[in-house]
């Protein structure tokens, strides 16, 4: 089931209708579609270059944790606890949190 239309390469409203609620189906119709011309490029959206590396990918993730940056080398206990206590909580296969912990 091809969501966008080859002819006119716009999105197929019928489809998405049938597949996802009316707010949804807005949201995904605010999302521009590329020209057949361009060539499709991976980015990391993180980075100034663009490029991923894990540096960046473990600031990402710092920064995700419910109140913003955390840093694991502050001397304020409770805050320490709160960092463990949401990595421990993760909804992630074991083996990315015992990582994570390693990490």
């Amino acid at each position: 089931m091809k969501l966008i239309e080859e002819d006119s390469r716009g999105w197929n409203r019928h489809k998405l209708e049938m597949l996802f609620s009316p707010l949804e189906v807005e949201a995904i119709f605010s999302i521009p579609i590329g020209s057949l011309s361009m060539k499709d490029v991976l980015i990391w959206a993180r980075s100034r270059d663009g490029k991923y590396t894990v540096k960046y990918g473990c600031y990402f993730l710092s920064c995700s944790i419910e109140y913003g940056c955390i840093s694991f080398t502050s001397h304020n206990p409770s805050r320490k606890s709160h960092v463990w206590r949401s990595l421990w909580g993760m909804n992630v296969l074991p083996k990315i949190r015992s990582f994570l912990w390693k990490l």
